[in-house]
């Protein structure tokens, strides 16, 4: 009798045993797909700052055509649109943005710029009309108008074409090349 007893619940014992290994092998592979698809996980950043007019997003290897878009009416802002007054200024923000190799040259045309803007007395504007964005090659071509002025008087305005290279790296977005063609 007490044989059979502790037959019984031996065996209750063991069956207990193999559901409690099922369980703990099941619990083990979901940890093990929770944390490999955590780490492979290409994750995207949504940005919305008070500045941008649409939803960007970022993520290790790629960005949005959106937020493309939106650094190059920046960086085109910066460039293009200056006064004697604020070219030393946009011109330290904007060399922050640039690629390490394209820095030097950038750096003397828009002193070369500045120069002359102050010895002329002429400032800038540019007024974007469109975009045309390559998200995979990371280039955009911004149209716009870019206008010259003499004080308050416009002396001059022309449709221009401005194309622009990044370089997309571990969530920073630089600028490789600028340049324009002039089109109207």
């Amino acid at each position: 009798m007490r044989f059979e007893v502790l037959r019984t619940n031996l065996e209750k014992l063991i069956k207990q045993r193999n559901i409690s290994s099922i369980f703990a092998t099941i619990m083990l592979v979901t940890n093990l797909i929770l944390v490999s698809s955590f780490i492979l996980k290409d994750e995207k950043i949504v940005i919305i700052p008070a500045n941008l007019k649409q939803t960007v997003w970022l993520s290790s290897n790629e960005v949005s055509k959106e937020y493309l878009e939106e650094w190059a009416v920046f960086i085109a802002s910066l460039i293009l649109d200056v006064s004697s007054d604020s070219a030393e200024f946009k011109r330290q923000v904007l060399l922050r943005h640039i690629s390490s190799n394209y820095k030097n040259q950038l750096s003397k045309e828009l002193i070369q710029n500045q120069q002359k803007m102050l010895q002329e007395q002429f400032s800038t504007s540019f007024r974007p009309i469109e975009a045309e964005v390559s998200p995979r090659e990371l280039t955009v071509v911004i149209k716009g108008d870019l206008i010259t002025f003499v004080g308050s008087k416009n002396i001059k305005q022309e449709r221009t074409n401005y194309l622009m290279k990044f370089d997309y790296s571990l969530g920073n977005l630089i600028l490789k090349s600028f340049k324009s063609e002039v089109k109207e």
